[in-house]
């Protein structure tokens, strides 16, 4: 997160979004991903304060670490079948498979207050104090707070006109809004100096394939595995280093960033005060990452979790018997993927095992 001293409404430093990253393993002889279970790795991000880490244990389920000052690690027994989740300020959401939606945690400014009728969610992100999700019909709902122009905490909706969505990503008081024409659209604000000025996208950024959102600044990852960083440029949070290309994945924290490359080593850059950008020397063949604000997860090929940063609250201390229910998912699908090798219709037999059916 920034090292500038902002000051949430409860009085303490503030404390980012949530980054939720959904990984469908993909087989390597060409078949489409796998419709079996898939990991998933969320953490709520935190510069001095409340923090919570968040993972798929087994396919479905949601079990989480870290603080729980406002009940936000607390998972909601109507969250099953899990297929994505999110860590806000201090609010957790969760997807299920039948599209339906659950958010807990703290509501001081109704961000967990779902709409009556708000059904067939495919997407969800937490900002600082609001929730964002896209709807089947590539529509965006949004309700909470961020911080405007005033630098006071005030309601906010997603852009009227908002269509053709594809993905979503939440900083702390912007969001970004992926669309299927590979464009990108930006809301909300970012700080200059002591001001708070509306965010914006880079002119002639084009061919898009995936964003993040950190603390104020944003990232976009485009076709030709190289990547766009914009935004307040904390830390030099923005400053990506020279020559970075093939790049297959981008997280966001609150002023680092980080880029995972096709050969499955990470390169981070921007604030290191607790070591963030101290990737660790044994850290190889990762395959899926996650960014807190002052800590960082990473998922290796062979069902591993590695954190790093800061520990203030338990953060990074990844429960033992996740890192073993994750090994043994990565062995049943691979035992799925062997099986549909050898019969006519790979992909039906996937989804049928899967349990999707």
């Amino acid at each position: 997160m920034s090292t500038m001293a902002t000051r949430n409404m409860r009085g303490q430093e503030r404390v980012a979004l949530g980054i939720a990253l959904h990984m469908h393993r993909i087989n390597p002889n060409g078949m489409k991903a796998i419709h079996g279970p898939a990991i998933a790795i969320a953490i709520s991000l935190c510069l001095s304060g409340p923090s919570a880490a968040k993972a798929s244990n087994l396919p479905g389920t949601v079990v989480a670490w870290g603080d729980n000052s406002t009940g936000q690690r607390d998972v909601p027994a109507g969250l099953t079948n899990a297929v994505a989740i999110a860590a806000g300020n201090w609010h957790s959401l969760g997807l299920n498979t039948n599209r339906t939606f659950v958010a807990w945690g703290d509501n001081s400014k109704g961000q967990t207050n779902v709409p009556v009728g708000l059904t067939n969610v495919t997407a969800i992100a937490a900002g600082g104090f609001y929730t964002l999700v896209l709807n089947a019909d590539s529509t965006v709902s949004q309700w909470g707070y961020i911080i405007d122009s005033t630098v006071q905490l005030v309601p906010v909706n997603a852009p009227g006109g908002l269509t053709n969505v594809v993905a979503l990503a939440a900083g702390f008081s912007h969001s970004l809004a992926l669309s299927a024409n590979s464009t990108v659209t930006a809301w909300g604000y970012m700080p200059t100096g002591p001001a708070f000025v509306p965010t914006y996208v880079p002119p002639g950024l084009t061919n898009v394939v995936a964003i993040a959102a950190g603390y104020y600044q944003s990232m976009a990852l485009k076709a030709n595995d190289t990547i766009a960083t914009w935004g307040a440029n904390i830390s030099g949070v923005t400053n990506q280093p020279a020559g970075l290309t093939n790049v297959v994945a981008i997280a966001a924290a609150s002023d680092t960033c980080f880029a995972l490359k096709g050969n499955r080593t990470l390169v981070a850059w921007g604030n290191n005060s607790y070591g963030l950008t101290n990737v660790p020397l044994q850290l190889t063949n990762v395959v899926a990452i996650a960014a807190g604000g002052n800590h960082c997860l990473a998922l290796t090929a062979d069902g591993n979790v590695v954190a790093w940063g800061r520990n203030n609250e338990g953060q990074t201390n990844v429960p033992v018997g996740l890192m073993n229910e994750i090994k043994s998912l990565l062995k049943r699908e691979a035992r799925m993927l062997k099986r549909a090798e050898s019969v006519k219709n790979p992909d039906a037999y996937l989804f049928r095992r899967s349990g999707r059916s």
